[in-house]
């Protein structure tokens, strides 16, 4: 019995290389270009890492939102997007996202903000608006699908971590 787990798990870490592997290989036919897929490798890690700390301990780290941001500058220099629009943009991404913290009473956390402005550099003008939408569908449906499959009494002021919605939505709408 303790032999096969042992089998088992190591067959389970192939299978994540292989994984990996495939998806490295897909961005190289998809892209071509080895710098973007560089960036899209750490723009993928990073969003991974971010959501999974998010659901586990309710915070987006600050080392991932200027990762984030520094590289997604890089990338949209290289996509010949005007670094003073996208800059811009995410600010006035990250001015309604604070807006949406006073009108929330502190439920949408810094961390939210600082990676919404973040991934905004990632995007075109529609991109982020397209992802500011879909995080919160994402959301929307992942609450009502806990409610459905709910048990237990549900209380309305249980926290939800932003996060994998938010990292979902960039994800989609950068490589989509």
């Amino acid at each position: 019995m303790f032999k096969q787990r042992n089998w088992i798990k190591r067959y389970q870490q192939i299978w994540y290389l292989l994984g990996v592997l495939g998806y490295v290989l897909w961005l190289c036919d998809r892209y071509g270009d080895g710098i973007i897929v560089i960036q899209l490798l750490i723009f993928t890690i990073v969003l991974v890492w971010g959501a999974t700390i998010d659901k586990r301990y309710y915070i987006l780290p600050d080392e991932g939102a200027i990762l984030l941001g520094l590289v997604g500058l890089l990338y949209s220099y290289g996509q010949g997007r005007w670094l003073a629009i996208t800059g811009l943009m995410s600010l006035v991404i990250m001015l309604l996202c604070y807006l949406l913290r006073i009108l929330s009473r502190g439920g949408f956390g810094w961390g939210d903000i600082k990676w919404f402005g973040a991934l905004a550099l990632w995007q075109t003008v529609e991109g982020v608006w397209l992802m500011f939408g879909l995080s919160f569908i994402i959301g929307t449906l992942y609450l009502i699908y806990q409610y459905a499959c709910s048990t237990k009494s549900i209380i309305l002021s249980q926290r939800v971590p932003f996060g994998p919605f938010l990292c979902l939505s960039a994800y989609i709408t950068v490589l989509w």
